[in-house]
C-alpha cells in the first residue's frame, strides 16, 4: 500500500470499537472512552475532553464477553 503525502502511517489499523479507561499518570483524571482503530504503534480513541499534547497515561481496554 503506498502512502499519499498526507498519510504517514506505516502500520495497518484495525476497527476494533469497544469502551476504555484512560487514568492520566497522576491518577487525577479518569476517563471513559471509545476506542475506535488499534494498530501496532498506536490507537485512535474518542473522547468528550481533551487532554493537553504531552500527557503521560494509562489506557484499559474493556472487552465483553458474549
Amino acid at each position: 500500500m503506498a502512502l499519499s503525502d498526507s498519510e504517514q502511517r506505516e502500520c495497518t489499523r484495525t476497527p476494533f470499537n469497544t469502551t476504555v479507561l484512560l487514568c492520566t499518570d497522576s491518577r487525577d483524571v479518569e476517563i471513559e472512552a471509545s476506542l475506535q482503530n488499534i494498530s501496532i504503534s498506536g490507537m485512535y480513541v474518542e473522547m468528550g475532553q481533551a487532554l493537553p499534547l504531552g500527557t503521560n497515561c494509562s489506557i484499559k481496554i474493556l472487552i465483553k464477553g458474549q
